[in-house]
């Protein structure tokens, strides 16, 4: 038998119901359950109507009525015992057959309830409900970067209690695990993770975006299609957003799409480049020796960090004023109403009714309160006994050995401190790239050779001269598998240590990129003039924008070329011994036209880095104590 289904169609019964029963499931539970509630009923109903046929009644009955038939039928498809005490085939044959259906029933019945309580509690792993937060941090996306973004935004809002929200297409349960292994801990903050597409305005409503405080879109690792995505799920964020405007950070690899983006959207779009973000962190560590752990300590939320702060409170005061009368934090400079920065004001610059103060302090929530009773007319020292940065020889000769895309921006930013004489020579191993493959930016004139090597490390440390200043390890990456990248690095960096330990001259700065942060420790980092850049640098200089965005203003205006900057000096320099307190630091400081920040002790006298000391924290200066100085 067959059922017509359109012009020339022939479907059977058993096609016909089977599809019909499929489309039933495919309802969910509640239309399971309703379907055997209504097929229950009919047969009940038909064994009360062959009991009232037969003119019998079940075992119970009270009456027999209708009713009471119907009522009887219905116990025994619920219990299976109630079938017991019946008499007489017809009664018996009626009873059995509604008590197999009954059994048959509620199997299914408890599978279906099973089966649906199983997928609810899969769809709350997976994260598929909407957030009830508000003021919370929005992560979208997911990457190698993520654990270290998370541990750096608890860091930053330790003791606040705040939700930091993250949504990828990925299982949950599993970028929980992922986070909560990379992370030391919350310090009091919430947790959450949501599985869903970041490009799709129906799951951006998750995680709540018109309530949220900031936005940080996270592209992938390496994947030629992670910045289009990226910027699609800018525009997406935008979208949800409607009128509402709030910082959005986003990570993208390629410079040129930056610029669009920076160039395209409205201001509160913050694109980031990691590579050059981190690059320009690097560069500080190679123009002067123990730069690279101060600027460490910068971008790392467990010390002290530079925040933005309003100062209504200092309006119409003296910036001189401000940094010798600072007890907590340290004033190095000014954020104008127009989002300019300027570094190093003249003392006498006087503080704005819409000026926000630029300072190093421990605390983003430290008083910008001044000890008015320190204030005094400075001691000012002649110009030509004060430390000039601009004039100090910045001659340079780096060797680096391999390449990667940390390469070109970091050789860009060193290029603009570096002084006449400079040289760089890159030594590659031409079995893993080619000298075409190695995009050398144009470096003003400073002369770089290329040196293809494919012997072992030993050769490659040989090329180590009596001049060279630094010596910059960068990873194959892109050349390599995985596994093998830092293998090669550590191998080349313990070759290359213990060919130094064996001369008697100065031992260059080393700067070692290593791709895993696990790998870190196998570096055994010895001393301040050792830098390891690893995935988690960038992750803890995202997590300061995220905190505050006007920051990457700050970090530019101190990257630029010719402006003031963060330095060392030696006490001395400064005209300072025996002990001292913080504020004669700062006295000495701006009598020299610099701006004290904290000092740096040398290892053999404790290795101490203290920046934004308070004022009255006391000093006995030793021999290579070193002062940090913004100038």
């Amino acid at each position: 038998m067959s059922r017509r289904r359109g012009s020339g169609d022939r479907t059977t019964w058993r096609e016909y119901s089977r599809y019909r029963f499929d489309g039933l499931l495919a309802k969910g539970t509640w239309a399971v359950l309703l379907w055997l509630g209504i097929v229950t009923f009919a047969v009940v109903l038909t064994a009360s109507f062959l009991l009232r046929r037969g003119g019998v009644s079940l075992a119970g009955s009270e009456d027999a009525g209708w009713f009471e038939d119907f009522w009887q039928s219905l116990l025994r498809t619920l219990d299976t015992g109630t079938m017991a005490g019946d008499t007489g085939a017809r009664q018996r044959i009626v009873a059995l057959l509604v008590t197999i259906f009954g059994l048959l029933v509620f199997g299914t019945l408890i599978g279906v309830i099973a089966s649906g309580v199983e997928a609810q509690i899969d769809r709350m792993k997976r994260g598929r409900s909407a957030v009830v937060e508000s003021d919370h941090i929005v992560v979208l996306g997911a990457s190698s970067l993520l654990p270290d973004v998370v541990d750096q935004l608890c860091r930053a809002n330790a003791g606040r209690r705040i939700a930091i929200v993250v949504m990828a297409d990925r299982d949950p349960a599993e970028m929980s695990d992922d986070v909560r292994q990379g992370i030391e801990s919350t310090f009091g903050n919430r947790l959450v993770f949501r599985d869903g597409d970041p490009t799709r305005l129906a799951d951006l409503d998750l995680v709540r975006l018109r309530h949220c405080r900031t936005v940080v879109v996270l592209n992938g690792d390496g994947d030629h299609v992670g910045d289009a995505r990226a910027v699609h799920t800018v525009l997406a964020v935008r979208e949800a957003l409607g009128d509402r405007r709030l910082p959005i950070i986003v990570v993208l690899d390629e410079s040129a799409v930056a610029a669009t983006v920076a160039a395209s959207l409205d201001g509160w779009v913050h694109p980031i480049v990691m590579s050059q973000a981190v690059a320009r962190n690097v560069v500080f560590a190679l123009r002067e020796r123990g730069l690279g752990e101060v600027m460490a300590e910068l971008s790392d939320f467990r010390g002290a960090d530079i925040y933005v702060k309003d100062c209504t409170e200092l309006v119409g005061v003296r910036f001189g004023d401000v940094v010798v009368g600072a007890i907590d934090f340290r004033p190095i400079g000014v954020l104008h109403d127009d989002g300019a920065v300027e570094i190093q004001p003249e003392l006498d610059a006087v503080i704005g009714p819409r000026d926000r103060l630029v300072v190093v302090a421990h605390e983003s929530t430290v008083p910008v309160d001044i000890d008015r009773g320190a204030i005094a007319e400075p001691m000012v020292v002649p110009a030509g006994d004060r430390p000039d940065f601009h004039r100090v020889a910045t001659t340079q000769h780096v060797l680096i050995v391999g390449w990667s895309g940390l390469g070109r921006p970091l050789l860009a930013g060193w290029a603009m401190s570096a002084g006449s004489g400079s040289t760089i020579e890159l030594v590659y191993d031409p079995r893993l790239i080619g000298a075409d493959q190695i995009d050398v930016p144009d470096l003003g004139g400073i002369p770089v050779t290329l040196t293809p090597v494919a012997g072992d490390a030993a050769t490659m440390s040989r090329r180590v001269g009596a001049e060279t200043t630094a010596i910059v390890l960068l990873a194959y990456r892109d050349h390599l598998p995985p596994e093998e990248v830092d293998s090669r690095t550590l191998l080349e960096l313990v070759t290359i240590r213990n060919d130094l330990e064996a001369r008697d001259e100065s031992v260059p700065r080393l700067v070692i990129e290593l791709t895993d942060p696990g790998n870190a420790p196998l570096a055994d980092v010895r001393g301040t003039d050792e830098v390891i850049v690893t995935p988690a640098m960038a992750s803890r200089i995202l997590a300061q924008l995220v905190d505050d965005p006007v920051r990457r203003a700050v970090y530019l205006a101190l990257y630029a070329p010719g402006g003031p900057s963060i330095h060392l000096v030696p006490a001395a320099a400064l005209d300072l011994d025996g002990t001292v307190t913080m504020r004669d630091i700062v006295d000495a400081g701006s009598a020299h036209g610099v701006l004290a920040i904290g000092w740096r002790r040398p290892s053999e006298s404790g290795g101490e880095l203290a920046l934004s000391p308070p004022a009255d924290r006391r000093l006995d200066l030793a021999p290579g104590d070193e002062i940090v100085v913004v100038g």
